[in-house]
C-alpha cells in the first residue's frame, strides 16, 4: 500500500475498504469496512479485532504523546 506523498492533517485515504486519515505525523485507520479479510502469514485477521486495536492506537496516542 502506498499512501499519498506530501499529505496535510484530516486528508484520506482508501485501499479496499478501509479509510486511513491523516494526523500530522501518521496515518490512522478510521474505518474498516464489513468486507475487509486481511490475511497476515495465512491467519485471517477480523474486522472486530481490527477494529479493537485502532481504538487501543487511539487511546495509547493519547496518553503517550507529550507535546
Amino acid at each position: 500500500m502506498t499512501f499519498p506523498t506530501n499529505p496535510i492533517v484530516g486528508d484520506t485515504f482508501t485501499s479496499d475498504d478501509t479509510v486511513w486519515r491523516f494526523n500530522g505525523r501518521k496515518w490512522d485507520r478510521t474505518v474498516i469496512g464489513s468486507n475487509n479479510a486481511t490475511r497476515y502469514a495465512d491467519h485471517n485477521v477480523t474486522t472486530s479485532l481490527l477494529n479493537r486495536i485502532s481504538t487501543l492506537e487511539a487511546l495509547l496516542d493519547k496518553v503517550l504523546i507529550i507535546e
